[in-house]
């Protein structure tokens, strides 16, 4: 796993760090050579890391009779993908019977259906095809997976996909996505029995929402520093108040919840603060008509994005999770998704 065919830069291409940290001069002349072959070998490897690709190849050339595995989305650590005493186990079981066809069927079963292959798929593919990785992530086998929560406790590819199911148009599992995350932070389940503290309807277009940004956070309100900040999403970091949106009959309104009630947000002298009445100067505006993309191109469903914007500019997240309140621009990261609350 996690191939080298030699450390020799004379034999091979090897990356710099390898050379500084694991070169010794007795390794010239190391690689891999025919007369080396000792019964059967698998090679385990993520086609996508270029230098185990290369090295892969050249041990496959000089070992021809060598079993290739193509671990897809493991990344260069290939043990990852298949961690777990009853995995390796039965990885250990095919071994013991000197059947690497079965041995390399067991391997890539187990690596599309671990949680660690999966969180990766997720984070890669998630921008691009978000349905697919919404119908991906709630299927019941994942569910059953004892180690779900790897899955679901990964706040930022799942802020992600919840902002990409919203912008893209798919309202409906982006609601559902939210609430089977609640779920399972609540349950350790994303399909709770009927009853009980199952979630109420929601309403697109009426009551309260949270806002999650472009990197798949939730904006919040920093209250010591009196300035906005990023949040993990469906679960509240200690010190930051989710900043609320609400829909009125004017538009939006931006506002925290403070002991049960929705105080109002305003800008004041460079400060985001608390304000009972806020004059056009101080008063932040959300525009529901959604945002760009690109040129010429705007979100498909701009009944669930907004942009936030305040006498300075409008308001943008950075993905280090910083909220900057002075952007000319109008496009993604400008852009932000609303979160029913009751979801």
């Amino acid at each position: 796993m996690s191939p080298k065919f030699s450390l020799d830069p004379e034999e091979c291409n090897v990356p710099q760090r390898y050379l500084e940290e694991n070169f010794r001069p007795h390794m010239r002349g190391m690689g891999i050579k025919p007369e080396d072959e000792c019964r059967n070998i698998i090679v385990a490897w993520d086609p996508a890391e270029s230098t185990d690709e290369e090295h892969a190849q050249l041990i496959l050339t000089a070992l021809p009779s060598a079993t290739p595995v193509r671990m897809f989305y493991a990344g260069h650590l290939v043990c990852v993908s298949i961690a777990g005493s009853d995995t390796m186990k039965s990885v250990i079981d095919t071994l013991a019977e000197d059947t690497p066809a079965a041995t390399a069927t067991l391997l890539s079963r187990i690596r599309r259906s671990h949680p660690s292959n999966i969180a990766s798929r997720l984070h890669r593919c998630v921008r691009k095809h978000p349905l697919l990785c919404y119908r991906m992530i709630v299927s019941p086998q994942i569910d059953r997976h004892r180690r779900a929560g790897e899955i679901y406790h990964n706040h930022g590819a799942n802020g992600i996909l919840y902002f990409m199911l919203a912008v893209r148009g798919y309202a409906d599992e982006a609601v559902s996505l939210a609430s089977k995350l609640t779920n399972f932070l609540k349950h350790r389940t994303i399909s709770p029995e009927a009853g009980g503290d199952a979630p109420l309807p929601v309403a697109l277009h009426t009551g309260d929402f949270q806002l999650v940004t472009d990197h798949g956070y939730l904006l919040a309100w920093d209250m010591q520093n009196r300035n906005f900040h990023g949040s993990r999403a469906f679960w509240s970091d200690n010190g930051l108040l989710p900043v609320i949106a609400r829909r009125q009959a004017h538009g939006f309104g931006v506002y925290v919840r403070i002991d049960g009630r929705l105080e109002l947000l305003v800008l004041r002298n460079g400060a985001v603060m608390l304000g009972a009445v806020a004059p056009d100067g101080e008063r932040f505006t959300v525009d529901p008509s959604g945002s760009k993309v690109g040129p010429g191109e705007k979100w498909s469903c701009p009944g669930l994005s907004v942009t936030i914007s305040s006498s300075r500019g409008f308001l943008l997240a950075t993905p280090q999770r910083s909220i900057a309140l002075d952007s000319p621009n109008k496009g993604a990261w400008e852009c932000l998704a609303l979160l029913p609350v009751n979801s």
